[in-house]
């Protein structure tokens, strides 16, 4: 059965599918999101659309890289996205409907039912709790040294990720720039803290739940950084990422 993000894929897929001369794949997320915002006359949320360009990175229709200093990249091949997007559209019952009037009918159709929208915030929620499970549940051969229970490190750290809970939850303003991504903001700020409680903790967890959130909220609240006390906490986790081996 496909899921809503298969949905998603295929058209952001579509859109960019048999473009010719004419091919210019956006190299960073807003431009994409103008650009696919533009052609299916939507708002699509930052977080739908990141969880769609890592699923296609994944598969190889595009490249997604992301750097602790340069930031997000994005870049595709005409050719790549041809091939993909024509192999897919053989396979019996798939959503990647084959090049055509109706195949822009269909994801127009898509897009303007609400419960489509609503199923892919559930599967997508979903997903990052499953993941967030997994990062925390450290095995016995895999755990090392603490850095970060009881410290001076993880208290400032602490108090930073609850200036950020308690403004998204209180601060009319912050909670309305965030939009739709506020809830999620919400939860892996929460994550963040019991991984900051924890009694050891690896790199690839400090990385995935709480350097990459402070980056990405950071970047949505510029004006916040300061009172937040976001650049001390990503110094100190820059200090401990080359601590953790």
């Amino acid at each position: 059965m496909n899921e809503p993000t298969d949905y998603l894929v295929a058209a952001i897929t579509y859109r960019f599918a048999q473009e010719g001369t004419d091919f210019d794949f956006p190299d960073n997320f807003a431009d994409l999101k103008k650009d696919l915002d533009i052609y299916f006359s939507i708002d699509i949320d930052h977080s739908f659309l990141r969880h769609a360009v890592e699923i296609m990175d994944k598969i190889g229709i595009i490249s997604f890289t992301e750097d602790r200093y340069a930031g997000e990249s994005l870049s595709a091949k005409q050719d790549d996205i041809d091939d993909y997007y024509k192999k897919a559209a053989e396979d019996e019952g798939t959503v990647f409907v084959p090049i055509s009037e109706k195949a822009s009918e269909f994801y127009d159709r898509v897009f303007e039912n609400k419960q489509f929208w609503i199923d892919l915030q559930n599967q997508i929620s979903s997903e990052i709790s499953g993941d967030i499970r997994k990062l925390t549940a450290v095995p016995a051969s895999d755990r090392v040294v603490t850095i970060l229970h009881n410290s001076e490190e993880g208290r400032v750290i602490e108090e930073s990720l609850d200036l950020i809970i308690s403004d998204l939850n209180l601060n009319n303003e912050i909670a309305s720039s965030a939009g739709a991504d506020r809830p999620r903001f919400i939860a892996e700020a929460k994550a963040a803290k019991e991984l900051v409680r924890g009694e050891s903790v690896r790199k690839s967890a400090l990385i995935e739940i709480l350097w990459k959130f402070l980056r990405e909220i950071s970047a949505k609240f510029k004006e916040k950084i300061g009172d937040w006390g976001i650049e001390k906490v990503l110094q100190l986790l820059d200090d401990m990422l080359d601590l953790i081996k």
